[in-house]
């Protein structure tokens, strides 16, 4: 085997990720296998992390045979990439059994390549605005509690705080240490029906990754916080229809 090949990561029972020697990195597409090129590969963007995937298990490329082959045992391990990057491969994995659809995520093929964590991907923005090297999130932390005291009972603060530490949604975080564009969450409902809908997932087939707003705030909450962000924040933006909540214009009255 190559030395310099990038070799397939896997979990243990205990959650502890470990290199394969003998299997090569794959990635997946269409649920088709492919072998992990190295100029396929970049360093693990800061701000990513990496997830074990339950009752699925690892596909490698054999060195000895050149066929692709599962890791009993183990359990495959895939990267959810920092914003303003895509992946070009999904973690190679086969189903033990019928298990339960994963939320949606990023599920980015990855390897251990270099001594390092190499992940398959490309960079599409080289905005700050959603960078995670520039959001502190102590600031954000700091924030939050202050902002909920001024605006105590804010439903759209509320929402947005939630996005902010549970999601991990950068446009919320930025609401709170004043940057850049400031997303107003006010639509539980939608009349589309995408199959890839992060914010609710009829089917039960999968979970939606960021749940929507529970409820229809009123006219004044919306306002309080746009122009709160407006009033603090240089070249301001507000906005509606993240795709972590329903169609806006359903609920145009509001706006």
């Amino acid at each position: 085997m190559n030395r310099e090949s990038p070799k397939l990561l896997a979990a243990d029972a205990n959650g502890k990720i470990r290199d394969i020697p003998y299997l090569e990195a794959a990635g997946m597409k269409g649920g088709l296998f492919f072998k992990l090129d190295p100029v396929e590969l970049i360093k693990l963007p800061f701000g990513s992390r990496l997830f074990k995937l339950p009752l699925r298990f690892p596909v490698g490329r054999d060195t000895r045979s050149g066929n692709f082959v599962s890791l009993k045992g183990y359990l495959a391990v895939a990267a959810f990439i920092s914003p303003g990057f895509t992946s070009t491969h999904s973690v190679a994995y086969r189903e033990r059994g019928r298990p339960a659809g994963l939320p949606l995520f990023s599920y980015t093929a990855c390897a251990f390549y270099k001594d390092d964590f190499y992940a398959a991907a490309v960079r599409v923005d080289s905005a700050r605005c959603h960078d995670p090297r520039f959001i502190d999130m102590a600031a954000v932390g700091r924030a939050i509690r202050e902002i909920k005291k001024t605006f105590h009972g804010n439903r759209v603060v509320a929402q947005l705080a939630r996005c902010a530490l549970i999601y991990g949604c950068p446009g919320a975080q930025n609401f709170f240490i004043g940057r850049y564009e400031g997303p107003l969450p006010v639509s539980p409902e939608c009349n589309a029906s995408c199959a890839g809908c992060i914010s609710r997932q009829a089917s039960g087939r999968c979970r939606g990754s960021q749940p929507r707003i529970r409820v229809t705030p009123f006219p004044e909450e919306v306002a309080e916080a746009a122009l709160f962000h407006i009033g603090r924040v240089k070249r301001p933006v507000v906005s509606f229809g993240q795709g972590c909540e329903g169609e806006p214009l359903l609920r145009a009255r509001v706006i």
